[in-house]
């Protein structure tokens, strides 16, 4: 029930003798409540028009900031090419990404790239405050391959945790701080090939601003302890072998003349890669019909691929078989032949239990020149690469 059905009835149901005015009181409420209802509406319309016309100024005061995100970047960044990985000092960003190239070497895998060839790669980082505090406060991170490292680079300076050496050197110029060297080997350099020996690289900590210095500097030393080596800059683990006794058959191929046996099998007290040929071990002189020779485990990690090459003497225009082993995770070897088409083979044994599968060649012409033997995963791309042959014919004049 609303309250004017309300009045009605109380009205309705006096039986004393109404008071002055009493009749028309009612009529005076309708009256009033029609008023005050035109006021409210009225005051309701001015506040909106108002609100309306305050909103005009107000929008673009609440338009978002183009200087500090409203979203946080990253924490912790890598730059695989150089190896290092980072997690930034809490109220710095990553202003820019330095970029460069970046040649994959034999035994570096980065997922999608293949070796020998210069990638597009970030190299270097520049950070700054979020808040834009210290003024011009900036520091740089990079990288430099250096054939002949100075001791005195380090000299006088301190240790990481990891035994790296570091040192900071003072900046000449006003608003410069100055630049921590921190030692960063470079265990895959392109000349090297991956794992094999260790080339000198610097890794450059340099910084600048215009005040609050001692703020920036300890900011600065704070990123020489929280460097973390990854990807070319970690030592590669022992290469996997096999105990001296190993004796496995590896697989077979080839008829008549040319039939072959890959197997791994001891000799002299060491384990190692051999070829047998079945039809020259019966007919031929004793001692003949087999190739053998110790393992290398470090060259097989390293390159991807070790590769052993035989003349077919014994069987006229046959020519040369290479053959050899590969690391596991490498499905097939691709011979590159100058003035021939590659010739690529699948790799074979690799439910032996072994470290490592074999392949075997085609049989390539005689004093062919073969420029590479190269590592292929699963999806074709390159993982290792061989130059053990580069510049030598096979079988030809010694």
């Amino acid at each position: 029930m609303n309250l004017e059905s309300e009045l009605r009835e109380l009205f309705g149901r006096t039986d004393e003798a109404p008071w002055p005015g009493e009749r028309t009181a009612y009529d005076r409420f309708l009256r009033r409540r029609t008023r005050r209802g035109r006021v409210v509406t009225a005051v309701t319309a001015c506040l909106a028009l108002a609100a309306m016309l305050a909103g005009v100024v107000l929008v673009p005061r609440l338009r978002p900031s183009h200087v500090v995100p409203a979203v946080p970047g990253p924490t912790k960044v890598r730059v695989e090419s150089q190896g290092y990985e980072l997690q930034l000092p809490a109220g710095w960003k990553v202003e820019k990404e330095l970029m460069g190239t970046h040649t994959l070497a034999a035994g570096e895998v980065f997922p999608g790239t293949s070796i020998g060839v210069p990638q597009p790669a970030v190299v270097g980082l520049v950070l700054v405050p979020r808040s834009g505090r210290p003024e011009g406060a900036r520091i740089t991170i990079t990288t430099d391959d250096n054939e002949r490292l100075d001791d005195s680079v380090f000299r006088g300076g301190s240790r990481r945790a990891d035994g790296r050496e570091y040192r900071l050197h003072p900046g000449a110029n006003p608003g410069e701080l100055g630049r921590y060297a921190v030692m960063w080997l470079d265990f895959c350099y392109r000349r090297t090939s991956c794992g094999g020996s260790v080339w000198p690289r610097i890794l450059w900590v340099t910084g600048s601003a215009q005040s609050n210095r001692d703020r920036v500097l300890a900011v600065m030393k704070r990123i020489v302890g929280a460097l973390r080596p990854i990807t070319n800059s970690r030592r590669p683990p022992p290469p996997p072998t096999v105990p001296r006794n190993t004796k496995v058959l590896l697989g077979t191929g080839g008829s008549g003349r040319t039939a072959w046996e890959a197997r791994i099998e001891p000799q002299g007290g060491n384990s190692g890669f051999s070829m047998r040929f079945p039809w020259l071990q019966e007919h031929g002189k004793k001692g003949q019909g087999m190739h053998w020779e110790s393992l290398s485990p470090r060259d097989i990690q390293q390159q991807g691929t070790w590769t052993l090459e035989d003349c077919f003497f014994w069987s006229p225009g046959s020519g040369v078989l290479l053959s050899g082993l590969a690391r596991k995770e490498v499905a097939a070897v691709r011979f590159e032949l100058e003035g021939q088409a590659p010739a690529t083979v699948p790799t074979f044994g690799r439910d032996k239990g072994l470290p490592w599968v074999a392949y075997v060649s085609p049989m390539v012409r005689k004093n062919s020149l073969i420029h590479r033997v190269v590592a292929l995963d699963g999806v074709g791309m390159e993982i290792g690469e061989e130059h053990a042959f580069q510049g030598d014919r096979l079988c030809g004049p010694i």
